[in-house]
């Protein structure tokens, strides 16, 4: 499935991790709250998990990559779900 959407701002939490997250504005319909397989397509192809969390959020952690992406459009192809979206509770469990 292909989702395209301009890259908003979030919540920062994130970046505050040190895993920052590209939040698109788009509803991504008949898409169960998880983490996904996904690559970006933008000036080149970059692998890309997909999280939706509970409130429908839709954010894509593109790897090996640093710089500013609000504003942009990007098109993301979303794969296989592969786990449950599991709220982090604090940045130490996370990185664990």
């Amino acid at each position: 499935m292909r989702i395209t959407g301009k890259v908003i701002h979030g919540e920062g939490k994130g970046k505050l991790y040190g895993v920052p997250t590209a939040n698109l504005a788009v509803q991504p319909e008949g898409l169960q709250p998880g983490i996904y397989v996904g690559s970006v397509q933008n000036a080149e192809q970059a692998a890309a998990p997909c999280i939706i969390s509970w409130n429908q959020t839709f954010e894509v952690h593109v790897l090996d990559w640093s710089g500013d992406l609000y504003e942009q459009e990007l098109q993301v192809e979303v794969g296989d779900r592969v786990s449950d979206f599991v709220p982090f509770e604090s940045e130490r469990q996370m990185k664990a």
